[in-house]
């Protein structure tokens, strides 16, 4: 009777530990219609920034101690509650120096495309509201296709860079520059355009294929008489890609735009993308890739960007992602992947047993390859999450909530930055048609419609969104934390830690628990910061067009080693130093 006695003291005193700092939600717009969006008086984006709490005196302090026994995991009986005991291992090594978040997404370039064959052209007003959106969400990278087409004149077999849709492409790189957003090129898309001479949905100039003379004698100086002539085609069309990304990136900074910071070499190679071999490709990419960086250095643009491949899709990395470590490590300054791990439903605590083995595979590859802990960093280039009977245009906060999750064992994994596949519904441009993840031309696997259909974001965009605006970008700190142990037990409760760029913590916790859940957080060493809490949880979200994500509702005074806190049910929960 004395200990249960103690106990409860000690659960009373815990809670009692806990102040808010007290800051209103926005108060929601009743408006839904998409017309106040889409036409010329279509609204500005508030301001994202959190405002300090006016109270901000309230803020109490996160580590006292307890007089009298403390709760050890597990349940006592039904008068005391599971308390989650959760560790940030800030002591030691940090598992990566160059973490960035989910600061990346695919936003294509389509959006800016004015003479669309549609007829549908979002308006200046539409595109800064998505601009905006993007800022405030975190992101500074955007990847986005790059068509031969838009700039080929098929009369004078020639590029143009006074073409319409150059210019187009030039506004679109112009306005992600002037916010501090770099692009990520996608150079070609399917691998087949080389190896098959097939016709693929995503096509190039034929010129492209290495068929015939060259043009503009992007063979010159190389000798091709040792190869077979396949092999000799594929290596004239590296070189001759090799010159049109060249010239693009002349072209681009000779207009003042210095914002391509990479170079992605062909999307899923290793997938059916690649035509009839499916997926067997590997030393003809090795080959394509090779040349075509060889290509750039020769024009003196290759120390201009960083080179990233090969996205393989394979769930282990056995295929192609294993055929380069073994063959070609030095080939790529960023190695990517593609994931996309796939839960029964959304509710399912499960996502690290599936995600957990599939980088372990891809990490264990990149080590035997010499590249792992080097100068080479180690992307996840798309993710998502897919789950059964995932929904075009479905609004799910869970979606949203192991989207994070997965981000965390990411984070766990030493995976240095995520490009979301995608924060936005997407119109490809000359496109109308419907089916699959196509709705009239609309690509709709965004956690945000297009603003032909509306304003208002997808729940799921909540809990993704305040995970990105608040984990930095590049050069954090990413500490490994009780989540893998705590995965294995699957209790629901997980954590991960960055120190950002400028010396700032963020904390993430995602409880896949329908009910609340009691944790604390240790600290392997004192951080000395006050923390701000945001809270995105699936029984308060109310979506509306204004897209404001969480703004702090309670504060930690000079966090040292612990911080104690209740946490509602499916939510995430992000505790940061950052203000706003």
């Amino acid at each position: 009777m004395i200990k249960k006695l103690c106990l409860l003291l000690a659960l009373v005193l815990a809670l009692s530990l806990f102040g808010a700092c007290s800051t209103s939600k926005p108060v929601d717009n009743p408006s839904s219609d998409v017309s106040s969006v889409t036409s010329e008086e279509t609204p500005s984006t508030p301001d994202d920034t959190t405002e300090t709490p006016s109270d901000i005196e309230d803020e109490v302090s996160s580590e006292e101690e307890f007089d009298g026994e403390y709760f050890e995991d597990g349940y006592f009986d039904e008068e005391y509650k599971y308390v989650n005991h959760l560790y940030v291992y800030n002591n030691e090594k940090p598992l990566t120096e160059r973490y960035g978040g989910m600061s990346g997404t695919v936003w294509h370039a389509f959006g800016f495309m004015k003479d669309d064959k549609t007829g549908r052209v979002y308006n200046d007003k539409m595109m800064n509201l998505e601009l905006d959106r993007l800022q405030n969400t975190g992101m500074h990278y955007c990847r986005t296709r790059y068509q031969s087409e838009w700039l080929w004149d098929p009369v004078k077999e020639n590029y143009n860079w006074d073409s319409k849709r150059f210019g187009y492409f030039c506004d679109y790189a112009n306005a992600l520059q002037d916010r501090d957003m770099e692009i990520i090129l996608q150079v070609g898309w399917h691998f087949g355009f080389i190896t098959e001479i097939t016709q693929h949905s995503i096509d190039e100039v034929a010129y492209l294929r290495g068929d015939g003379d060259d043009k503009f004698g992007e063979s010159v100086g190389y000798d091709l008489s040792g190869l077979s002539s396949e092999d000799a085609r594929m290596t004239k069309a590296a070189y001759r890609f090799g010159y049109f990304y060249a010239e693009t990136l002349r072209q681009l900074r000779a207009r003042g735009i210095n914002n391509i910071s990479h170079l992605i070499y062909m999307t899923e190679p290793s997938n059916g993308y690649s035509g009839p071999k499916m997926g067997c490709e590997n030393r003809e990419y090795v080959l394509f890739s090779r040349a075509f960086k060889d290509k750039l250095v020769k024009e003196n643009v290759a120390h201009t960007v960083k080179h990233m491949g090969p996205n393989e899709t394979s769930k282990t990395g056995n295929e192609l992602f294993k055929y380069v470590m073994d063959n070609a490590p030095d080939l790529f300054d960023v190695y990517t992947v593609h994931d996309y791990p796939h839960l029964r439903d959304t509710t399912a605590d499960m996502l690290y047993d599936i995600y957990g083995q599939t980088l372990d595979s891809y990490v264990e590859h990149a080590k035997n390859g010499g590249v792992w802990g080097t100068k080479q960093e180690f992307w996840l280039d798309e993710y998502d999450i897919k789950y059964d009977d995932k929904e075009n245009g479905l609004n799910n906060f869970w979606e949203g909530l192991q989207n994070v999750y997965g981000n965390l064992i990411a984070q766990q994994k030493g995976v240095e930055t995520t490009v979301f596949w995608q924060l936005f519904d997407q119109l490809w441009t000359d496109h109308s048609h419907s089916g699959g993840e196509f709705f009239e031309g609309i690509h709709m696997c965004g956690d945000i419609p297009s603003l032909f259909i509306s304003a208002t974001p997808y729940d799921q965009y909540y809990a993704t969104g305040l995970f990105s605006k608040y984990n930095g970008y590049k050069n954090g700190k990413s500490y490994r934390t009780s989540l893998v142990d705590d995965a294995m037990m699957y209790e629901g409760v997980y954590i991960g830690a960055v120190q950002l760029e400028d010396g700032n913590w963020t904390i993430t916790v995602v409880n896949l628990n329908i009910d609340e859940a009691y944790i604390d957080v240790s600290f392997g060493k004192a951080i000395n910061k006050t923390m701000f809490r945001h809270v995105e949880a699936a029984g308060d979200v109310k979506a509306t067009p204004d897209a404001r994500l969480a703004d702090a509702d309670k504060c930690f005074k000079d966090v040292k080693n612990k911080m104690y806190d209740t946490i509602p049910g499916g939510s995430v929960v992000v505790y940061t130093s950052v203000k706003g």
